[in-house]
């Protein structure tokens, strides 16, 4: 639903509706994702939120692809050659002025990867399969009132 400019997304767990003043259409997002089924439904998602996406199958070609300008990152953890861990460390040290919220996006449940994850920089932790509720409300956190990192 569109209000004016803004939309008015589900309540956080503060009870308080953040607002997401960037329309999404304008809002670029980078998944990182090496398995096709979850390239394919994770792009659905996004696109019927109405995000335009990009995807990258490896953290290398993640590194070639983010020197355009991304609004959010959502990265897979297990991904071949270099893992989302070190595929973010690559980013932050290659591009340090972009500073682009990263939201892990993984199969696992371990406390421990989720602090790894949390240690280099990512902002937020999605467990696949993610529910385009999930998706939105996560999004929606991180686009709060149109400001966007680094900006």
């Amino acid at each position: 639903m569109v209000v004016s400019e803004c939309s008015l997304m589900p309540p956080t767990l503060s009870g308080t509706p953040p607002f997401l003043c960037q329309e999404p259409a304008s809002t670029r997002v980078l998944l990182v994702e090496d398995n096709p089924m979850l390239q394919y439904l994770h792009r659905q998602l996004l696109e019927e939120l109405g995000y335009s996406v990009d995807i990258a199958t490896s953290g290398e070609m993640a590194l070639e692809l983010f020197h355009k300008e991304y609004h959010l990152v959502l990265m897979d953890i297990d991904l071949p050659g270099m893992n989302g861990i070190e595929t973010v460390r690559a980013l932050f040290k290659n591009f340090p002025k972009h500073a682009v919220p990263i939201i892990a996006c993984t199969s696992h449940e371990k406390t421990e990867l989720q602090s790894a994850c949390f240690s280099v920089g990512m902002v937020d932790y999605l467990q696949k399969p993610v529910s385009s509720v999930r998706l939105q409300q996560t999004l929606a956190a991180h686009l709060v009132l149109g400001v966007r990192y680094g900006q």
